[in-house]
């Protein structure tokens, strides 16, 4: 315990002994130059080692000056002594003297905008990508919970628009089979001939309908298997019209041809050809709401073959036009579908065209028409 004591009694006395040294100093010398107390190679090597720790580098100079800021004592070789004057960074020597001085520090930062620059450059570097993450995860975010959205409006479009293509055939089909049963029906050959015929008209229909949905899932799987051969596209065009001529007929229209291609041979699967051209034949028919006036026209442009089936119908928007390909989408007259359909027709048509290495583009106006142009490569002799 005794030892503490005399150790703290001795620490106690050094320190006074030190400050009464100071205290010496300055009484016998208190105008004495500051340099007696710190070489100016000293105050270099200070200085220096503080502005890389803040890192500054050179780009400073520095000085001292005295009584109250108005007299340079000192100034590095770069430094200027207005600038040394006016300097905002500003620090006294000596702060734990007994009689303090007025010796001051004074640094010049040559570019304080660019030192300021590159002190908060990689904060905000950092906050502009964090800020970019945030922006483009909120963005993500809400295009997928739209494309949901759209997927689920679409799927619950298409199951409605599906019950009905449905329900129509089948409650056909019920009534013709009720009337079957009846004795009078029964009796009569050509009654039963009629009912027969309209079960068998409505279960094709059924039938076609089922294809159409289960041709697009084996495209979107890629499963699809095409029978490609050498075919004439006029005879497929040819029977695609005697296939609509009837029903087009009975709405008081017609459909003209106009064949200019010579050669016509493609290299394509004849089945999935011609249901895009009755496909597009079917839409300028369902399309038009007045006597349907269909215009079927070919040409052949360098290595394809063109194909252009046009209507005098409603016609579409271009707003329309940029979705019409699009799966279940279909054209609509405020919010009521006018026509019949699942919405897979055009876009089983593109998706034929993309397999067979060709195109097709639609031109249109509102209440004018439209005119969808097929383009087939020509089959290589």
């Amino acid at each position: 315990m005794e030892w503490i004591t005399e150790k703290r009694m001795q620490t106690r006395l050094q320190k006074l002994n030190s400050m009464m040294q100071k205290l010496t100093f300055q009484i016998v010398d208190p105008n004495g130059n500051i340099f007696d107390r710190i070489s100016k190679r000293s105050l270099d090597s200070i200085v220096r080692v503080e502005m890389k720790n803040w890192n500054i580098g050179n780009d400073y100079s520095y000085g001292i000056i005295k009584n109250s800021g108005k007299t340079v004592l000192y100034a590095d070789s770069l430094a200027d002594t207005s600038g040394i004057l006016t300097s905002n960074f500003k620090l006294t020597l000596f702060p734990n003297d007994v009689f303090k001085k007025d010796d001051v520090l004074s640094i010049v930062i040559k570019d304080k905008n660019n030192y300021l620059l590159n002190s908060i450059l990689p904060l905000l570097a950092l906050s502009f990508i964090f800020t970019g993450l945030v922006i483009w995860g909120f963005s993500y975010t809400l295009r997928v919970i739209l494309r949901q959205k759209k997927l689920a409006e679409m799927k619950n479009d298409f199951i409605n628009n599906m019950t009905h293509e449905f329900k129509t055939p089948i409650a056909t089909i019920a009534i013709a089979n009720d009337s079957m049963n009846d004795p009078r029906v029964y009796q009569s050959p050509e009654k039963l001939r009629f009912y027969t015929d309209i079960i068998r008209d409505e279960n094709q229909r059924m039938l076609r309908q089922v294809e159409t949905v289960l041709q697009m899932a084996q495209i979107d799987k890629g499963e699809m298997v095409f029978n490609m051969e050498i075919i004439a596209l006029e005879d497929l065009v040819d029977a695609a019209i005697s296939s609509m001529k009837l029903t087009v007929e009975q709405r008081g229209g017609g459909i003209i041809k106009k064949w200019n291609a010579t050669p016509s041979q493609i290299n394509a699967d004849p089945n999935h050809m011609m249901n895009v051209i009755i496909n597009l034949l079917d839409n300028a028919n369902k399309y038009s709401p007045e006597a349907p006036e269909i215009l079927v026209e070919s040409t052949n442009e360098g290595n394809f073959i063109s194909v252009s089936i046009s209507d005098k119908g409603i016609g579409m928007t271009p707003e329309v036009q940029s979705k019409i390909f699009d799966n279940f989408y279909r054209v609509q007259s405020g919010n009521v579908h006018d026509v019949k359909g699942f919405g897979l027709g055009l876009s089983y048509v593109k998706a034929i065209m993309d397999k067979h290495s060709g195109t097709v583009e639609v031109r249109s106006e509102p209440g004018k028409g439209s005119t969808f142009t097929l383009k087939i490569p020509i089959a290589k002799s």
